[in-house]
């Protein structure tokens, strides 16, 4: 039983692999991908409000932020309605990383389901179900 999940986990890790290339993100912390899932769950992100949700200080926000910015994964937008308010958005590259967890696991998805056949994957479905 360990080896088969084991050998199900390293195919998922391959399949996240391949998607992180794909992102070119070799470079990025787990934290800072962690921290564009925060800005992508959250509509008008301003620096306040990231703070307060990742607890940190906002200087601290400022340095992600520019990091990011580096990165291609964010740009700042002001807020119309009061100048001094500027919103978080992520650029394609950014949704693109901080959704590459669901994207790993469809393609985990797409190569169990090219594996076996009806069957199998009807009887795997009902395993997984059962794990509480």
């Amino acid at each position: 039983m360990l080896e088969a999940f084991s050998h199900l986990m390293t195919i998922r890790g391959d399949c996240a692999s391949k998607v992180c290339e794909k992102a070119d993100i070799a470079e990025m912390t787990v934290k800072q991908i962690n921290y564009l899932k925060i800005i992508d769950r959250h509509d008008n992100m301003t620096f306040s409000k990231l703070a307060e949700i990742a607890k940190i200080t906002k200087p601290s926000v400022s340095d992600l932020v520019n990091k990011l910015q580096g990165f291609n994964c964010v740009y700042k937008e002001k807020c119309t309605a009061d100048g001094r308010v500027s919103y978080i958005r992520l650029t394609e590259k950014g949704m693109k990383i901080a959704r590459k967890e669901t994207t790993a696991v469809k393609n985990l998805i797409e190569r169990v389901m090219k594996s076996l056949n009806d069957e199998e994957v009807g009887t795997l479905i009902e395993l997984f179900n059962k794990v509480k």
